[in-house]
């Protein structure tokens, strides 16, 4: 409620002039009318429209980082796959096979007399380095081998290494392909 005071005020002469209750009717008038332009107004509207705000402000962040985020990923996943087409998996085949435990792999470039297999408690390591020239060409392939493989051999031919152990017969069935 607004009220303009300005207008209602009367001055000391005038209030004593008149009779006494008609000077108490004004001065109770002037000191409500003085209350109500005192008087909070409502905050619902300053409190909704403050948590809105904020609301909105969390909003635009939250869907700012989530598209952040999203390209981020993005930019991550083709990265993998750039990664994944210079360095391709060599492992062609892994499994039982015939009674064996066979582990091929493409190994393009080397010379049989530059590739080295060694294998130490049911783990293996395959290096092939080769020079020419000014640059090197160089491979490794560590692995864990099943704990029921024994003795093996290894051969290569048309840039695949094959790599076969004897299984023995106890737990096979956790190697099948």
């Amino acid at each position: 409620m607004n009220c303009d005071l300005r207008h209602i005020m009367l001055d000391a002469a005038s209030l004593t002039s008149r009779t006494p209750n008609v000077n108490m009717f004004r001065l109770v008038l002037i000191g409500l009318l003085s209350l109500a332009a005192a008087a909070p107004k409502p905050v619902k509207n300053d409190i909704e429209s403050y948590m809105d705000h904020k609301f909105a402000v969390i909003d635009k962040k939250a869907r700012e980082f989530w598209t952040e985020f999203e390209n981020t990923m993005k930019t991550f996943e083709e990265k993998m796959e750039d990664l994944g087409r210079r360095f391709p998996n060599p492992v062609l085949q892994e499994g039982i096979e015939g009674g064996k435990y066979i582990i091929r792999l493409s190994i393009p470039g080397f010379k049989e007399d530059e590739i080295s297999v060694v294998v130490k408690k049911h783990n293996m390591v395959v290096e092939a380095h080769h020079e020419r020239g000014n640059s090197e060409d160089n491979f490794i392939n560590a692995r864990s081998l099943p704990s029921n493989v024994e003795g093996g051999e290894w051969s290569y031919d048309n840039d695949v290494l094959t790599i076969e152990f004897t299984v023995k017969q106890e737990n096979n069935d956790d190697y099948e392909n």
